[in-house]
């Protein structure tokens, strides 16, 4: 196997800049009675430590209150989106080559070709499930991709862990836009009111990328409707191999990408270890959980996440779900909302 390139800092989609506020970390007074049947670990506001011992839980939740989930969907005015600019872009090398590339890309017909095998990363019409999900973390704004998956409460999403959490800091004023097409769609905007990552990845982060995952619960309509109604959800898979043919969309939103319009790699999975898959694709920051499905369309099940991508851009990567994640997500999809 040829030597592994040097992998991108991890760094989700957007960084709000010069927005000037102090963003409050999500509180969580005690552990709901079930997160202590199911030994989950819910993170405070001020990421009190776990201890990492074998008998650590195997999921560590994150919780808002109402009043915090009404004021996420108000806090992200179209001037804040607006104003949110991609991590990366901070010390972007881009050319005016690559602006020219963008400007042409987005003037492109869109692909209608789902089953097509591609590197390199084409648009594609908007998916009603797929979207993007704005959050505040350690008082700084992003955007990762997200994906509504079936579920028991018809409320739960999947993303990458470090979009819920990173170095033991939780995320805050999280919402998410599904069907996100150069602006939020007439599905609008949804608060996540309760999350969880496996705890390797809230412990050791870096030290346990094969975790890097995360499942959300999200708040009803005004109407009372859940979002799976409203937008549909993808059916979900565990213990898979990490070598089969599969799909990415998501949003990525450096170089020749604005993170405003859906993109989709398309071929045959790598195994770079038993936990965790590759994928030729030139996907980049602003990607993070965007769902990997097994075939070649958004009609397939989710089996992973994408979480990082090779220094090159030549390749995203990410966990392949496992019992971990079937934990943590069998925690967001038992939340009653």
């Amino acid at each position: 196997m040829p030597c592994r390139p040097a992998l991108s800092a991890r760094r989700p989609l957007a960084a709000v800049a010069a927005l000037g506020l102090t963003a409050a970390l999500l509180g969580v007074a005690s552990a709901a009675s079930a997160d202590e049947a199911s030994g989950a670990v819910v993170g405070s506001s001020i990421a009190s430590a776990v201890a990492g011992t074998a008998d650590a839980p195997a999921s560590v939740a994150v919780d808002v209150t109402s009043a915090q989930a009404a004021d996420a969907v108000a806090f992200w005015t179209p001037e804040r989106r607006a104003t949110a600019v991609d991590a990366d872009a901070l010390t972007s090398t881009s050319t005016a080559d690559d602006a020219a590339r963008s400007d042409a890309a987005r003037t492109d017909a869109v692909s209608t070709d789902a089953a097509a095998d591609s590197s390199r990363a084409v648009q594609v019409a908007p998916v009603s499930h797929i979207g993007r999900m704005y959050y505040m973390q350690a008082g700084i704004g992003y955007a990762c991709t997200a994906n509504v998956v079936e579920s028991a409460n018809r409320s739960t999403l999947a993303t990458a862990g470090h979009c819920i959490t990173q170095n033991q800091v939780f995320s805050d004023h999280m919402v998410f836009y599904p069907g996100f097409d150069s602006g939020p769609s007439a599905s609008g905007a949804w608060p996540v009111i309760t999350g969880y990552v496996p705890y390797g990845w809230y412990e050791r982060n870096a030290g346990d990328q094969f975790d890097d995952s995360g499942f959300l619960a999200v708040k009803r309509d005004a109407s009372g409707r859940d979002i799976q109604s409203v937008v549909g959800a993808s059916p979900v898979l565990f213990d898979q191999s990490n070598a089969e043919r599969a799909a990415v969309y998501g949003y990525p939103a450096t170089g020749r990408f604005d993170g405003r319009t859906l993109q989709r790699c398309g071929g045959l999975t790598e195994g770079v270890s038993v936990e965790e898959f590759a994928l030729p694709c030139d996907m980049n920051a602003g990607s993070s959980g965007s769902p990997v499905f097994a075939g070649d369309g958004a009609d397939g099940a989710q089996f992973a996440n994408v979480a990082e991508h090779y220094g090159d851009s030549s390749h995203v990567l990410g966990p392949v779900w496992q019992g971990t994640e079937h934990d943590a997500y069998d925690l967001a999809a038992a939340v009653a909302n």
